[in-house]
Order: C-alpha cells, then structure tokens, then sequence
C-alpha cells in the first residue's frame, strides 16, 4: 500500500520442529527472503537489545536505521495488597519452605530443564527447598516428564500462567529468582527481579551481561545445572553474598517506560 512503517524486533522466531517438511521450507523461504525485503524497505529497525541487534545483522535483516531501545518495568511491581504472600504461601504450599522462583514461557529455549535438575544438588544441602516455575507453553509436558524421572514432584511445582498480582506476590516471597534462559532477546524476569531486590541466578548470556553485571547477580556457565545449583546453595548460605546481590542498584531510569516511550517518539518523529 506504500506507506512508510518501523519495524520492532522483539525476536527472531525458529523454523518450528513441528512443522511438516513443506510447512518448514515455507517457514524457511519466509525468514530468508521475505522478512528481509520488509526489514530492508522499513524507514527503521529497532531491537530490544544488543544481542538481537547483532543476531538481526547475522541473519542479514539489515536496515539503514538501527535503534536499539530496551523494555522495561512496570513501577507498580512493588506494590502489594494487604496479604497477598500469606495468600500464595497457602496456595502453593509454600509455608517453611526456601523458595526458588522462576517464570516465562514453558519452551526449551528458557532453559526450565536445568533448573529441574539443579534441584537435585540443592535438595542434599535444603531439604525444604522448592522450585516455583510459573508460565504455560509448549515444552510443559516435557519438563513434566524430566521432574518425575528426577524424582522431583514435591520439590518442583509447574504452578501454569499467574495473574500480575500472584507474580509480584512469589517475587516477594521467593529467598532467590533463577533465569535459566539459554537464548532469550531480552528477558524481563531479569529486570523484575532487581526491581524486587531478589538474589539473582542466570546463564552467562550475552543478553544476560548487557542487563546484568557481577555485582546485581550470580551468572553461571549456559547449560550447566551442576553449576546453577551450587549457586543458589551459595545463596541460600552466605548472608553476605545475599546482601550484596539485594544491595545491587537497580538502573529504573534506564528502564523506566516513559524514557522509553520518548526514545520511540525520537525514532518515529526523526524517521519521516
């Protein structure tokens, strides 16, 4: 129709396993040559981090114009009804118990399976342990399958899709949030969770770093749950270390929506 349009690049999706061969090679020709004409003809491209900047670039989704604006947090996060913890505690069974908190979209990429499994190492040093995964998606059945084969199923609880209240209130409750994600263009438990001043546990991506530094939070190498586990053992032990993760500055003017509507406005109003 000629008219001018931005893209915004939140991900680039993966030819799905699923598809049957015809639907794949579809999928391919598509990510390949269409999305690069759209990408190509748009008067800019934003990215919501770095990382998918350079994952764009890779793929050639290439534009004269690349921005590269974060999201951000909502500020009401932090608020609370009267409750609400003691709340979840009852509906989760979470009364004595350390709890690790986790949340996204139930998919492999988010990397649930190797915090299932790092259960394993942190349940010989905190019996009362107990892993939180909040989210719904296609890999549940999977992750289902991995916490009975792991003997887990009263220690790991697939909690499904929570509304924004019951999310703020795990946040508040949960002892540290664990971001396993092994390939994520942004990740908003990462921000969330400094928000919340919650010890932070994550894989040591190249999205994970541009959020996050050595001092806001424990980053452990991608894929290894051996290693994810001895870290919230670390945690869970040292009152030191926890202070110090808890202490980590979190950047909410960064991060804040309105700076970031306006960074829009500039690339929208200077891209005519």
């Amino acid at each position: 129709l000629r008219k001018k349009y931005l893209v915004t690049c939140h991900g680039i999706p993966v030819n799905p396993k699923m598809f049957s061969l015809p639907a794949r090679a579809f999928f391919y020709l598509y990510l390949s040559t269409v999305s690069r004409i759209v990408v190509k003809n748009a008067i800019a491209l934003t990215t919501v981090s770095s990382s998918l900047r350079k994952e764009c670039l890779s793929r050639k989704l290439v534009n004269k114009k690349m921005y590269v604006i974060p999201n951000g947090t909502n500020n009401s996060l932090t608020d609370l009804n009267h409750g609400a913890v003691e709340l979840v505690e009852k509906q989760f069974g979470l009364e004595g118990k350390y709890v690790i908190f986790a949340l996204g979209r139930l998919s492999e990429n988010k990397g649930f399976q190797y915090l299932i499994k790092a259960m394993r190492n942190v349940l010989v040093v905190l019996p009362n342990a107990v892993a939180i995964i909040a989210g719904s998606g296609p890999y549940k059945e999977q992750l289902q399958k991995i916490i009975i084969n792991e003997g887990l199923s009263g220690n790991v609880k697939l909690v499904g899709w929570v509304s924004e209240a019951d999310k703020t209130a795990l946040y508040k409750r949960s002892d540290v949030v664990v971001f396993p994600s092994v390939n994520e263009p942004f990740g908003m438990v990462m921000l969330e969770a400094l928000q919340m001043q919650k010890p932070l546990i994550a894989f040591d991506t190249e999205t994970a770093r541009e959020v996050l530094s050595d001092e806001s939070a424990i980053l452990v190498a991608v894929g290894d749950a051996s290693e994810m586990g001895n870290a919230i053992i670390r945690v869970a032990t040292s009152p030191d270390l926890k202070n110090k993760l808890v202490r980590a500055k979190y950047a909410s003017s960064k991060y804040s929506w309105s700076r970031i509507v306006k960074e829009y406005v500039e690339v929208y109003v200077g891209s005519k």
